[in-house]
């Protein structure tokens, strides 16, 4: 710096002698050709090292004298060349009138040889703090120059020339960088008195700018400015010759992050956008020379998206109007200007943060090196062109790790340094096993946004499964697997379940999934729902967007299928043409038709069958409601073609696309309404029965179920006494279907009720009778048969409870055989529907259930051991152990029970439930072998060959007699090894145990006589005012049955209407017996209660008033969250309430902080409150569960208030439909059933773990003791 302020007045000295010395030229009329030729030649002079300038050397000898080396060295001392280029002045300029006396642009014929060429020499000068100037030019116009003149405000940085409108104007008409210019050539002539012309010569041929100045003072500065500043560069980029060398194209706007042509404020231009810099440029051509109109720091930039593909530019001086050719475009420019602006800011704060993780370093679409936007609710990273598409998908979700800084919270951050790309990808990446499906980062436009489009939207690549929830699961698994997943911190499962259907949003899981998240310290989980969907928005807003736009139902346009089908009539055919778009079904007399003779809505279908007629003519039936009721039947000359357009509707009416292969081989489908569970709402939902299974797609898109009618319990079909909620058009008969819920297991499991009402009466009794064929098939197959809740056929669990309750001591019990013709009947029976028989001892022996099960088991399609594993099964049986006092023995006993494992493992799901269930049988059968004489080997000698060969035993050979052994030992080891090979736990070998208990039970019940004088009971009626009927209650007896002997004594007029309530505490709670409920069982429940509670209880038959309350509110919603008064021991306080399924949750608070959860069919609901406790309202209920009837309590059970009557019998109706008439005494009786009713009993107990049984009830209430 101090070498620069010491050159200052050399080189100042230095430009006045050149003015001078310009002002001699042009009085003798000599002009040089260019101010590069006077520079030229005092550096050269002083880089020869000559003292003097030779007044009568050429110039040419002058230039021949430069020397690279000898420049470097001068270049260190800028004053001394200076001050020898002052004092050699005069004698360069004596050298130059002598020579130079032609002009190169004059009108002379002639030119000098002696004159140097244009294309100087250059050489390296010192720089000078004279390298900025700015001041008002005229410009001459246009690409030729002869447009005219205008003042210009014109500015020179030392690198680069701009020319302004005015002083005061931001911005610019043209830049003209120094790497571009070539020369500066002076154009002043005798005659120019008001404007000194220059021209700055470009590399560009077709490109130069005429300047002029009002003085010649100014022209000189600004052309010694100006050559300086080319000399200089020239000279540092190492090029030989002024204008000589290469330029990258663009020059600092070399390589755009983004570039190409735009209309800005109704101009096109070209554009350009890198490292935090805008530039405009006329045109492509421009941009390649490096001249642009005007820049933009971007940094003191915004953009708006207006809509209409155009964007709003916004500067502190210009706001600036951008359109674009397409919405497409218009995304990548506002990412492209919104990542510049980012860049100008220049805060990598957060990007270094999430960039630890190295899978996101990767765009996780592309994997371009160092993207820098996010998608939240993908969790992902990507580069800028894939940021442009997910814009497109899901705004508002894209957002900058370098400008959008207050998005990023710590909870964010750590979200994607702990998962990324790497966890994301490994779920919606993970079916990808060709890596040429993933596009590239050179992926063109259409290709990025066809792989975006398959990647999320049809999951393409999406991982298949996962091990928690089953291929195809429904939506309460998908549920019940979140909670899970949260609760074990496995966010992988999370972001599968999640995006495979789970919805996180409040209210949908009993607890919210954030919460959830938040009490297991899972802050990953939280925040990944947090941005799912389970705060302030749904998946279904989320997703909203990408389906809308890249559906296919957008356009009426788009024809999905076409052709010529025959309109089945009564007395002709005709041939029509059908045209199948995403909406309607037109159908036109010909081809060329403009106008469709008929128009079916899809969303009108309420029925889509095959049509069957007399011919067996292909042919498919529509039924549609669309104010009319309508019926078309189309029939085509292959079945092939119909198969063709059932296939094409189907993928229309389907939500999933997985489920498309169900058209072909279907009993039914169509629109219908639909309910899940009493207090759910009826929706319309496209329904579908195939095989053994119905498919439930609603077609608002929010969920879809399956319903297994191999588990249904009850179906039926009745028409409601009052008016429903449903909007079918036809009010009719409404359709119940009891059903075990498919998305559970084991104990967890419930069941769920399904509603079903088509728009069409015949359309809903069609719809009961497809169900109930579709439930009653005859199959030889065990996995078509129907199932109970742990997929065992209903067929095997009959039979072999039969044999549990009555036959485990009988003699020969499986060898011996029954009555063949009672056999036949039965397994008949069974076969047709064995949900609705009832095995009678009254009917069958003991060994006819036996055989019937052997015989079942022996005429299978398949054998229950699979004929496929039969060689593998016999190969482990022939594994030979050495002697026991072998050390090898343990080695090869437990590789041959390992293998039976393996085996065990391979078999289908209902293969291995019934197996385990007959070998589980035939377990405890050994146990009595001193009763019954049959052992684990005679057992097995019975069962190898049923189990192993099937229908193979009827007609033995050679070869299956040598087998014979070894399929008798294989059975053998499974019965010994049972608890092992099964995986039988501690629970549920104790629930075995209680099984088996109560079978004993039942049987000592059996076997006692008639009890039913040795209880005396005292009845009142109507109130206690009057005295009592002394009634003899056996232990069978029902409440039903006490009403109408109450009845045949005439105290009261009718049986209908009446009840028999149960009274606590002096009439302050009371409830109404179930019809079918035993009056003893709810008597002994007393026994545990304080003698307070007891000694005011009573019975009486009176007037059911409540049930006439609960009808007129049956059916309204009680709402999924209700504030409520509840007291559980003293005082009340405000809980929250919420009825799901058969479950009653208590809340502590907003936030669904779970206090409380019960049973409704563990329950004991009485109407009313203690009056002790002091309720707040009169409008009350009080309920016991098992645990307070065991009890002896201050106050009695739990008690909850109600603001008004009408909301306590909503409520109390609710919770009545949701436990099915189960609400009754907790402490149940099996003394004196009958099989068919103790039947029901066990398979309550096999559904139930312990915790949930009644066996401890009965267990402290013994029927034979002093207090009975």
């Amino acid at each position: 710096m101090a070498q620069s302020y010491t050159l200052y007045p050399a080189m100042a000295k230095l430009s006045d002698r050149l003015s001078a010395l310009r002002v001699g030229v042009r009085d003798s009329k000599l002009r040089p050709h260019s101010w590069s030729g006077i520079f030229q030649r005092l550096l050269a002079k002083r880089s020869a090292g000559s003292g003097q300038v030779s007044s009568s050397g050429s110039d040419t000898a002058l230039y021949s004298q430069v020397n690279k080396s000898d420049h470097q060295e001068t270049s260190s001392s800028p004053y001394l060349l200076a001050e020898d280029l002052d004092s050699n002045l005069d004698n360069h300029a004596v050298s130059y009138d002598s020579e130079d006396t032609v002009d190169e642009d004059s009108d002379s014929d002639e030119a000098s040889p002696n004159l140097p060429p244009k294309q100087l020499p250059v050489v390296q000068t010192p720089r000078s703090p004279l390298t900025d100037r700015h001041g008002y030019l005229y410009k001459q116009g246009g690409k030729q120059n002869n447009k005219g003149w205008r003042k210009r405000y014109v500015t020179f940085d030392g690198t680069r020339l701009r020319y302004f409108s005015g002083a005061k104007s931001r911005i610019s008409k043209r830049i003209i960088p120094v790497e571009v210019m070539k020369d500066i050539e002076s154009d002043v002539k005798d005659s120019h008195t008001g404007k000194f012309k220059f021209r700055v010569v470009t590399i560009n041929r077709n490109r130069n700018y005429l300047f002029a100045a009002e003085t010649l003072e100014d022209h000189d500065y600004w052309t010694q400015i100006l050559m300086k500043a080319i000399i200089e560069y020239k000279q540092e980029t190492g090029r030989g010759s002024i204008g000589q060398g290469m330029m990258l194209g663009g020059s600092i706007m070399h390589t755009p992050e983004k570039q190409g042509y735009v209309r800005l404020d109704d101009n096109k231009i070209y554009m350009a956008i890198k490292e935090g810099r805008m530039c405009y440029y006329k045109n492509e051509v421009d941009f390649n020379f490096a001249t642009a109109i005007h820049e933009v720091k971007l940094c003191i930039a915004s953009v708006k998206d207006l809509g209409k593909n155009r964007l709003q530019f916004a500067t502190p001086y210009h706001t600036y109007s951008i359109t674009f050719e397409s919405d497409g475009e218009s995304e990548e420019w506002k990412l492209a200007i919104e990542e510049g602006i980012a860049t100008s800011l220049s805060d990598d704060k957060v990007l270094t943060q999430v960039y630890q993780n190295p899978s996101n370093r990767l765009c996780a679409d592309c994997s371009c090196p160092r993207p820098q936007w996010a998608v939240l609710h993908l969790v992902t990273m990507v580069c800028s062109s894939c940021a442009g598409l997910h814009r497109q998908f899901w705004p508002f979700k894209v957002k900058s790790l370098r400008m959008d800084v207050k998005v990023w919270t710590k909870p964010l951050i750590s979200l994607y340094v702990n998962a990324g790309n790497g966890v994301m990808n490994s779920v919606w990446e993970g079916a990808l096993t060709n890596p040429s499906d993933k596009i590239k980062c050179s992926a063109i436009l259409s290709r990025r946004q066809s792989y975006m489009v398959e990647k999320y939207l049809l999951k393409a690549f999406f991982l298949p499964a996962i091990d928690i929830v089953p291929d195809k699961p429904s939506s309460l698994q998908l549920r019940q697997g979140l909670e899970k997943s949260i609760k074990e911190g496995r966010l992988k499962q999370v972001v599968f379940l999640v995006n495979k259907g789970a919805d996180p949003s409040p209210g949908v899981l009993a607890v919210s999934s954030v919460q959830l998240a938040e009490s297991a310290n899972q802050s990953d989980i939280a925040q990944y729902l947090k941005v799912n969907g389970a705060e302030n928005e749904t998946l279904k807003d989320i997703w909203a967007v990408i389906r809308s736009k890249h559906s296919d139902k957008n356009t009426e346009n788009v024809v999905i299928k076409s052709g010529y089908l025959y309109r089945m009539g009564k007395k002709d055919y005709p041939r029509q043409w059908i045209v199948l778009k995403p909406s309607f079904l037109k159908c036109y007399d010909e081809e060329t038709s403009e106008e469709p003779k008929h128009t079916i809505p899809l969303c009108s279908i309420v029925n889509l069958s095959r049509h069957e007629n007399e011919k067996n003519e292909p042919s498919l039936e529509f039924t549609c409601q669309d104010g009319n009721t309508c019926t078309y039947i189309f029939g085509a000359d292959e079945r092939s073609t119909i198969d063709a357009w059932i296939t094409k509707i189907h993928s229309e009416m389907l939500i999933d696309t997985e489920k498309q292969d169900l058209c072909l081989e279907f009993a039914k489908a169509g629109h219908a309404n639909c309910k899940r569970g009493h207090l759910g709402v009826w929706k319309l939902c496209w329904l579908l029965v195939r095989k053994r299974q119905m498919y439930m797609h609603y077609t608002d898109g929010t969920s879809k179920e399956e319903v297994d009618l191999r588990k249904i319990h009850n179906l039926t079909i009745e028409t409601p006494k009052e008016a429903s909620a449903n909007p079918a058009s036809e009010k009719g008969p409404v359709i119940s279907l009891f059903s075990s819920d498919r998305s559970l297991s084991g104990s967890d499991q419930r069941d769920i009720i399904y509603y079903i009402q088509s728009d069409l009466k015949q359309e809903t009794e069609r719809w009961f009778k497809v169900i109930d064929d579709a439930s009653k098939e005859v199959s030889s197959s065990l996995e078509d048969q129907q199932l109970n809740r742990d997929n065992v056929p209903i067929l095997i669990e009959k039979c072999v409870d039969f044999v549990s309750i009555h036959g485990m001591k009988t003699e020969g019990i499986y060898r011996l055989a029954g009555t063949h013709s009672k056999i036949t009947n039965l397994l008949n029976d069974l076969i047709k529907g064995a949900r609705g028989v009832d095995i009678k001892m009254e009917e069958y022996t003991v060994l006819d259930a036996a055989d019937t099960l052997k015989r079942y088991l022996r005429h299978l399609q398949d054998p229950i051991m699979s004929s496929a594993l039969y060689g593998k099964w016999l190969s482990a049986s022939m594994i030979s152990l050495p002697s026991i006092d072998s050390h090898r023995f343990q080695e090869v006993h437990e590789e041959k029970l390992y293998t039976y494992k393996n085996l065990l493992s391979e078999l289908p799901d209902v293969n291995f439930a019934s197996l385990k269930m007959i070998i589980g049988h035939l377990h405890r059968v050994a146990s009595y072998e001193a009763e019954n004489k049959m052992g684990r080997v005679n057992l097995a000698t019975v069962f190898g060959p049923v189990l192993l060969s099937g229908s193979l035993v009827e007609k033995p050979t050679q070869a299956t007699f040598q087998c014979t052994n070894y399929e008798i030992k294989l059975v053998d080891d499974l019965i010994s090894y049972y608890q092992w090979l099964f995986s039988i736990d501690d629970e549920e070998l104790k629930k075995e145990t209680q099984v088996q208990r109560y079978i004993q039970l039942i049987k000592e019940a059996e076997h006692q006589p008639p009890r039913a004088k040795d209880f005396i009971f005292s009845i009142y009626v109507n109130n206690k005012m009057c005295d009592p009927i002394s009634m003899e209650v056996p232990a069978v007896m029902t409440a039903e049955q006490v009403v109408e002997k109450v009845a045949q004594s005439k105290r009261i007029p009718r049986i209908d209407g009446y009840s028999l309530f149960h009274i606590v505490c002096g009439g302050d709670l009371e409830r109404s017996l179930a019809a079918s409920e035993k009056v003893l069982d709810v008597n002994l429940v007393t026994w545990n209660w304080s003698d307070e509670h007891r000694k005011d209880s009573y019975l009486c038959v009176k007037e059911d008033q409540y049930r006439d309350y609960m009808d007129q509110v049956s059916g309204q919603d009680i709402g999924r969250f209700t504030e409520l008064q509840f007291s559980d021991r003293k005082g009340w306080k405000k809980m929250y309430f919420e009825l799901n399924e058969s479950l009653l949750i208590c809340y502590k608070d907003k936030s669904k902080t779970k206090h409380y959860e019960w049973d409704l069919s563990l329950l004991s609901i009485y109407i009313g409150v203690e009056k002790k406790r002091k309720p707040p309202t009169i409008f009350g209920l009080t309920f016991l569960t098992q645990e307070d009837s065991g009890t002896k309590q201050t106050h009695l059970g739990r008690s909850v208030c109600f603001p008004t009557s009408s909301e306590m019998y909503i409520w109390l109706s609710a919770m009545y439909s949701q436990s099915e008439d189960k609400l009754s005494s907790p402490a149940p009786s099996f003394s004196g059933l009958s099989y068919s009713e103790s039947k029901g009993q066990i398979a309550q107990m096999r559904k139930n773990p312990i915790s949930k049984s009644r066996v401890g009830s009965i267990l402290k209430n013994p029927f034979k003791g002093s207090k009975s």
